[in-house]
């Protein structure tokens, strides 16, 4: 269970940090796997458009000039995100995923979307220009998780956009499958066990 004063010291990070990776609000229709919703375009403060192009180089110089959130939206999406991994009792509360996998699976898949939506919404407001977002889709998708999200999300990301308005999205869509597809094709992933080097063994004494 999440202690009360764990969810209060969360609550104040988020309200004092606008470059909160949860930063891209409530989703449309708040799914654990789907895309969550862009902001709305507005002024932003100059604090959040320098965030960007420190983080992605002047290649990629925003061309929306794009609102945030509120703190509210962010601390309720930040709620419902540590409730999940927190307690299992919770889990079933999303809707049921795509592919059958285990608890384990589900919650790094929870965790994906967010990395995924939040560069949706980079790429929707400007932030990512076509060139870079393919490339940070190529490299995500190279690991396990990545394409296990993919894999699972891809098609939902398809049911909501692909007959959607917004241009912008839905390429933000096309690049992704490119680079999906492109990944499959070069070959298996690189699995989570092979992420990292083994702990060193102690020495004796």
């Amino acid at each position: 269970m999440v202690e009360q004063g764990g969810l209060a010291g969360a609550q104040k990070a988020g309200e004092d940090d606008d470059r909160d990776l949860l930063r891209t609000g409530l989703a449309q229709r708040t799914t654990s796997f789907t895309p969550m919703r862009t902001p709305a375009r507005g002024p932003a403060p100059v604090r959040a458009r320098l965030t960007r192009r420190h983080a992605y180089g002047n290649a990629c110089r925003p061309r929306i000039r794009a609102g945030g959130t509120t703190r509210s939206e962010r601390w309720l999406t930040a709620l419902a995100v540590v409730l999940s991994l927190s307690d299992p009792a919770y889990q079933v509360c999303w809707e049921p995923p795509n592919t059958r996998m285990t608890q384990e699976r589900w919650r790094q898949l929870l965790v994906a979307n967010l990395i995924v939506s939040m560069w949706s919404s980079d790429y929707k407001l400007g932030f990512l220009d076509d060139r870079t977002t393919r490339a940070v889709l190529s490299d995500y998708f190279r690991g396990e998780i990545g394409r296990a999200y993919w894999h699972n999300s891809g098609p939902s990301w398809h049911r909501y956009f692909d007959e959607g308005r917004d241009a912008r999205q839905r390429r933000f869509v096309d690049l992704a499958e490119e680079a999906y597809a492109a990944a499959v094709a070069a070959g298996p992933p690189i699995l989570t066990r092979d992420y990292f080097d083994p702990p060193a063994a102690p020495s004796a004494p």
